[in-house]
């Protein structure tokens, strides 16, 4: 039988398979196979999308005393860049990432943030062929390893996911890095001077021409920084991409969702919208829907209301969206970027009152008066309405 002699190559594999085998003994580390959960014991850590904040001590607690340390992670992290290459099926990807996840939540508190941002720091990426999806205080899901590594590093290191978050919105290169870093900004405190740097980099987002025309899950769910900045410029930008002929179809409705966000939660955004401002650029059907959500038992909207359903500027496509949706109680639920919708989600008591004090304002606009094309509109509103105000006395 004929032997072959071990050449050099040969040798440099058996020490990285030698080196392999005793990170799985010595550290517990198992990184599975072709995307296949690896077996842990370490099952407590989280995986993708979830958010333990506040765990860190429970983390240092629970796990054994020795812990890879920055070195040992960050090479853990270049395996992990090099197996999620092209081709590899999205749901053997999410796993490598939560397997990714156990890893560094595991690792050594003290070091994990150096290791994520020596890897961050090196422009190794890899795409996941995931969506950008926001999950409850995370994301869900992630497009490329950088994005789950940023949204990873606010919850083990804030700290140096701040400053890095810095560099990334100074730079505004990827849109979805830069939401991620937006949002990692949003949260520093409010006296913290990088807040300021938030507020400016969604103004800065929302301008970008590239961005708007092929838009990526990153950039559109960044739109609800802007609704968290009390800045009345993002929200002119905002509504501009509403009705902006150069912006993607899914930017338009994207921008729109946002200022049905900004509408339940801002009076100050409700006013604005009020003002017929010829300077402000707005999609009719977006502006008909947000005047109806203006609150009726509010003497400065009402007031809004009564000159809104007599302006003779009135478009019917605006006509219909107003008539269609007042008084508009719909609440925007689900998993924000920022913001919290649970917070501005109505009583059942308050929506019963709006529905009454809607029929009294409904009833006194007269069709003689009303907008040419609101007119053959109002007895169905005035049905409608008068409905719901009736159940709504009922459960008072």
């Amino acid at each position: 039988m004929k032997v072959s002699r071990l050449t050099p190559l040969h040798l440099l594999l058996f020490g990285a398979t030698a080196l392999m085998l005793w990170l799985v003994l010595h550290w517990g580390w198992s990184l599975g196979r072709g995307g296949d959960p690896a077996e842990h014991e370490l099952s407590f850590a989280p995986a993708t999308g979830v958010t333990p904040r506040g765990e860190s001590s429970k983390r240092q607690a629970d796990t054994p005393n020795q812990k890879a340390d920055r070195d040992q992670m960050l090479f853990a992290l270049e395996e992990f860049w090099r197996r999620l290459g092209p081709g590899m099926p999205p749901g053997e990807a999410q796993k490598l990432l939560e397997e990714m996840t156990t890893l560094l939540w595991t690792g050594d508190p003290t070091q994990v943030g150096a290791a994520i941002r020596a890897f961050l720091d090196s422009g190794r990426d890899a795409s996941t062929g995931l969506p950008f999806r926001v999950g409850e205080g995370s994301l869900a899901m992630s497009p490329s390893m950088r994005v789950a590594l940023l949204d990873l590093l606010e919850r083990l290191d804030f700290g140096e996911a701040a400053a890095y978050a810095e560099v990334l919105v100074g730079r505004m290169e990827n849109p979805d890095e830069v939401a991620v870093a937006l949002r990692t900004l949003m949260h520093v405190a409010e006296d913290d001077p990088r807040r300021q740097l938030a507020i400016t980099g969604v103004d800065r987002l929302l301008q970008r021409g590239d961005w708007k025309a092929q838009p990526t899950g990153g950039y559109l769910e960044a739109f609800d920084i802007a609704t968290e900045t009390e800045n009345p410029v993002s929200w002119k930008r905002l509504l501009g991409l509403t009705a902006d002929a150069e912006a993607y179809e899914g930017t338009q409705a994207a921008a729109g969702l946002a200022a049905h966000t900004l509408a339940v939660r801002s009076p100050e955004f409700r006013q604005l919208i009020a003002k017929r401002d010829p300077s402000l650029s707005i999609s009719p059907i977006i502006r008909g829907q947000l005047m109806a959500r203006l609150d009726p038992r509010v003497p400065e909207e009402l007031e809004a209301l009564n000159t809104f359903v007599r302006d003779p500027a009135m478009t019917q496509e605006e006509a219909q969206a107003f008539a269609a949706n007042f008084p508009s109680q719909k609440d925007l639920v689900g998993f924000r970027l920022v913001s919290a919708s649970s917070d501005h989600v109505r009583t059942m008591d308050e929506a019963a009152q709006i529905d009454i004090q809607a029929e009294v304002a409904v009833r006194s606009w007269d069709g003689s008066s009303s907008a040419r094309f609101l007119t053959p509109l109002l007895s169905d509103m005035q049905s409608r309405i008068g409905v719901h105000a009736a159940q709504a006395r009922e459960s008072l």
